[in-house]
């Protein structure tokens, strides 16, 4: 029996392609976002159709708000200096903007049924997104990155940030230590990205919701 899988099956080629296998009898497996045409491919097809709908996820990256902020001439006073905010706003303000920013982002992406993926520092903003998980009956995963100082001084380094060891080295110290992260720490110093992702994926479970 031949069988196949089309990924992007609702429409254009991917509806094409699947339709050509079907009527050649082939057994196919249909994955898409929109439902609506897999299902009427699958009921009109019964006995060679599978469909899986695929999940849309939606990625935050928090230096993005920050990264928005307009700033001016460099010799006239940098938006940043020495790894800190300068001028317009103090750092602690543009940290609770940067978070009142993406928990509306994500409130409206889970409204909407998207799975989010959140790419940012955590310190004590846990709770806010435990409050939103539970608004949204939504699981939590929750994953801490570390390194040695060795290999995270190495990785700023090699970036051109030296300024910001500091600040690094003492959020990684925080962060190891702060209770609620025991269990959701993952050390990938040496680590290779695919074994970073086998691993994390692997390890990974949810969190309380608050």
């Amino acid at each position: 029996m031949k069988r196949a899988i089309v990924i992007g099956a609702s429409s254009g080629i991917g509806k094409q392609v699947a339709q050509m296998l079907i009527d050649e009898g082939w057994t196919v497996g249909l994955a898409a976002r929109r439902d609506g045409m897999l299902l009427s491919m699958m009921h009109a097809h019964e006995d060679r159709v599978k469909v899986e709908k695929r999940r849309q996820v939606y990625v935050i990256h928090g230096d993005d708000f920050h990264q928005g902020f307009v700033t001016r001439a460099y010799e006239e006073g940098d938006f940043w200096a020495d790894g800190q905010a300068t001028n317009q706003l103090e750092w602690l303000e543009i940290l609770k903007f940067n978070w009142e920013c993406i928990i509306d982002v994500a409130d409206k992406a889970l409204s909407r049924g998207i799975d989010v993926l959140m790419d940012y520092v955590v310190e004590d903003e846990l709770p806010l997104l435990q409050k939103l998980a539970k608004e949204h009956d939504a699981k939590l995963y929750y994953l801490v990155l570390t390194a040695s100082e060795e290999t995270i001084t190495k990785r700023i380094q090699e970036r051109g940030d030296v300024e910001m060891v500091e600040r690094a080295l003492f959020l990684k110290n925080k962060l190891d230590h702060l209770p609620e992260n025991q269990g959701h720490l993952y050390d990938n110093t040496g680590k290779t990205v695919e074994q970073e992702v086998k691993e994390v994926a692997e390890s990974m479970s949810d969190v309380p919701r608050a």
